[in-house]
């Protein structure tokens, strides 16, 4: 019985020290002081990792989230032994670099197994290990784990496919659960798998038929011999539909158990709500939408690792077939689920489109991996498949138009093309509104000569191509990792001061026990850098949601509704305070508010509301000065409040 390919004493050993080298620079290149970006996503990873730790459940800035994509936050939550935020900070990062160094050795050992060459195998992991997705290490996104989890998840369907061993397909069905509960898109992942193996089914029993019919002369019991590994084959997908099936009972045990319902906050946006489709513009820009991300991705991809193994099929090896096969329905699946749940929503009429490229970055790997089993073989460059290429270029050029910053980690692996843009900049036509988007066709005017050149170097000398492919990869990959890692420098980086100030706040209510105390911060953005190393230092007390200087007016008189309903026994009902909170965009009421931490910025417009705000009594149809109220007051802490923020106490 044939065994899976293991590394030897000495391939271990090298790539002990590959990633242990790798791990380490990607951690270099990320250990500055910073704070998170406070996308959503972020924010929420760390919090519920915070509060679990903490026993209190799965909180946002202390209040209860429905939240379901936990398996980063569980990764995050050793972290939290470390008191230090500081040296915390650090040690995610050492965490997130060594995540994203997993899939080198595993690339090494899927090329292994598809029969790669040597020199080859060792190029596919040289590109894994250069691709510019590892800069997502300096962040605290989720990609972090969802890349080398589904490279690990590759790495088993293929053994499975390979091998056809229960184990595996056993671990292929607890890294999928895994995967989906790091990232939604993660169930394409198993549903990939599962479709892969019904059409491999088709396939067989069409195979069969063929069969039966071409031995028709032979003996019966001869002709029985020929049908049973079809038959096999559907015994084993029988077998792996059942496994499904458990797994899925599995999926809604955990949900129902451990969230108390199926709902979750993406379903709760309308993002599988299909009624949006009805209108035929809908559905017309989806078609769009779905091309554009052909396009886009094959573009990342470098083209040929995407095409190449589809138009050399036939000449790859059954293991490698299927595998392509699954990789296939991934890529297409994936595309599908985004533009119908996202792009085609929330970019609907955009010439230019959001690409999501950090979504379906891992599936360079078994492209790659597929792409150089193809070239492993002794055949020559097929000139009828620089034809297709051709062609598939020439449709890319006039369907692509470039990408724009969505945001930091969006698009990595396209980074080369902001400043082309900037060379070959968009152009309006006339007077109209109409524009031509030149970057998009040069770029893949210049995929398509290297291409060319590719094949012309491919028929004499292979292994020269080969080189060619490598090496402009290579030096492409370099450019969008150095620019990669600038964007999140300049995304993530915040002074010593600015945390040393938070810090400082922080201790105050840590030794002053008011870790219990309802403390809202204030400014006019999510995105200011006070208000990320707040989210990030600021662990003290039971927090509200922050509030944006604009809202600051309304929630203060809220306060004092509040304050003299509870001191004058007043009767009825309040007015009431509804916001959005601008991280989670959740709508909340906010609760009695002990403390105010508000950066310096947005200081002058709380002196201002300070000033002028007045409470309209509705019982007696008066109005009161709040200074004169007697019903708050606000004391500045002065010996928390430095240049950057101010501390404010709310008395009642």
């Amino acid at each position: 019985m044939k065994q899976r390919i293991r590394l030897t004493k000495k391939e271990k050993i090298v790539f002990m020290v590959v990633v242990a080298i790798h791990t380490l620079l990607l951690y270099l290149l990320s250990n500055y002081s910073k704070a998170m970006e406070t996308y959503a996503d972020e924010l929420v990873y760390y919090d519920i990792a915070k509060s679990i730790f903490e026993g209190t459940g799965f909180l946002l800035h202390g209040v209860d989230l429905n939240f379901s994509k936990l398996a980063y936050s569980f990764v995050l939550l050793p972290t939290f032994l470390i008191s230090d935020v500081s040296l915390r900070v650090h040690s995610i990062m050492l965490i997130n670099s060594l995540l994203m160094s997993v899939p080198v050795p595993l690339t090494y050992l899927m090329c292994r197994e598809l029969n790669v060459k040597k020199n080859y195998c060792i190029m596919a992991a040289a590109l894994i290990c250069f691709w510019p997705d590892i800069v997502i290490s300096g962040t605290f996104m989720s990609e972090n784990l969802f890349f080398p989890l589904s490279v690990l998840c590759f790495y088993y369907i293929l053994l499975s496919y390979k091998y056809k061993k229960r184990k595996f397909f056993l671990m292929i069905i607890i890294l999928s659960i895994f995967a989906y509960f790091t990232k939604e898109i993660g169930i394409c992942v198993i549903l990939s798998y599962v479709a892969a193996e019904m059409i491999s089914v088709i396939i067989s029993r069409v195979s069969d038929k063929k069969t039966q019919s071409m031995h028709k002369h032979e003996m019966p019991s001869e002709s029985k011999k020929k049908t049973l590994p079809g038959a096999r084959k559907i015994y084993g997908v029988s077998q792996i539909i059942f496994a499904i099936m458990a797994a899925i009972i599995a999926y809604f045990t955990i949900r129902l158990i451990f969230f108390g319902g199926l709902s979750n906050s993406y379903i709760a946006s309308g993002a599988m709500d299909f009624s949006y489709y009805a209108d035929g513009h809908a559905v017309l820009y989806l078609v769009y939408a779905i091309l554009y991300y052909l396009a886009a991705v094959t573009l990342a991809f470098f083209v040929l690792p995407v095409i190449m193994p589809v138009l050399g099929y036939k000449r790859l090896t059954t293991e490698a077939r299927k595998f392509l096969l699954y990789t296939v329905l991934l890529y297409l699946g994936s595309i599908l689920v985004i533009t119908v749940t996202i792009t085609a929503r929330e970019d609907f009429g955009k010439i230019v489109p959001a690409v999501h490229l950090r979504y379906l970055s891992q599936l360079f790997v078994p492209f790659v991996c597929i792409f150089f089993a193809g070239l492993s073989n002794d055949d020559k460059l097929e000139s009828g498949d620089l034809k297709v290429i051709i062609t598939v270029m020439i449709a890319t050029g006039a369907v692509f138009k470039g990408v724009y910053n969505t945001c930091t980690t969006g698009n990595i692996a396209l980074l080369y093309i902001y400043p082309l843009r900037k060379l070959v900049p968009d152009m309006k036509i006339a007077s109209g509104d109409f524009k031509l988007y030149p970057a998009g066709a040069v770029t893949a005017c210049i995929f398509l000569a290297a291409i060319i050149l590719f094949f012309c170097i491919g028929r004499k000398n292979k292994p020269g191509a080969i080189m060619l492919f490598f090496t402009g990869t290579l030096l492409l990959s370099a450019v969008n990792i150095g620019v990669g890692l600038r964007n999140v420098y300049d995304t993530y980086n915040v002074d010593d001061e600015l945390i040393a100030e938070m810090v400082e706040i922080d201790d105050y209510f840590r030794k002053n026990d008011l870790d219990k105390s309802k403390v809202a911060f204030v400014d006019d953005s999510q995105f200011s850098k006070e208000t990320k190393v707040y989210d990030l230092y600021f662990r003290s007390a039971d927090k509200e949601y922050m509030i944006l200087g604009e809202d600051i007016g309304d929630v203060l008189e809220y306060q004092v509704q509040q304050a003299l309903k509870q001191d004058e026994n007043m009767s009825g009902e309040i007015a009431s305070i509804v916001l959005t909170e601008p991280v989670w965009r959740n709508t909340y009421t906010p609760e009695t508010i002990d403390y105010i931490i508000i950066s310096r910025n947005n200081e002058a417009i709380l002196q201002e509301v300070l000033a002028d705000m007045e409470f309209t009594n509705d019982t007696e149809c008066e109005k009161t000065e709040l200074t004169q109220s007697g019903s708050l007051d606000f004391t500045l802490i002065p010996e928390i409040s430095g240049s950057r923020y101010a501390v404010y106490k709310i008395s009642r």
